[in-house]
């Protein structure tokens, strides 16, 4: 999924205490299960506009999740069960989440495929 967009954080995460926008390129499903009950969303974020080893990790950012939540929700995403997946799963240019169910079968509805 293209995005092409900016996403504001708040700088109120565990990793960062910065609060900017993030100039975000695309999401993919890059892990799905057989069952399609749980997955990988990568974010992925142009790294001139978020600096991992200046600034640290945007994972844990209450901003960031809530604005990208309403982005994808108003391209008819179900983002009930979206979180941030763990901490090492996280990189120097996206962000990871981890997703359930009504997220994938939204996700697949609207043609989006796995990586």
């Amino acid at each position: 999924m293209q995005l092409n967009t900016t996403i504001a954080t708040d700088g109120k995460g565990l990793w960062s205490s910065t609060s900017t926008d993030v100039q975000c390129t695309s999401a993919s499903l890059a892990y799905c299960t057989p069952e399609c009950d749980f997955g990988e969303l990568r974010v992925y974020f142009d790294t001139e506009s978020w600096l991992v080893d200046e600034v640290g990790l945007v994972y844990t950012d209450p901003g960031f999740l809530k604005n990208l939540k309403s982005l994808l929700a108003s391209e008819g995403i179900n983002t009930v069960d979206i979180n941030y997946s763990e901490a090492g799963m996280q990189a120097d240019d996206y962000v990871s989440f981890d997703v359930g169910a009504e997220f994938i079968q939204s996700w697949l509805a609207l043609g989006y495929r796995f990586c």
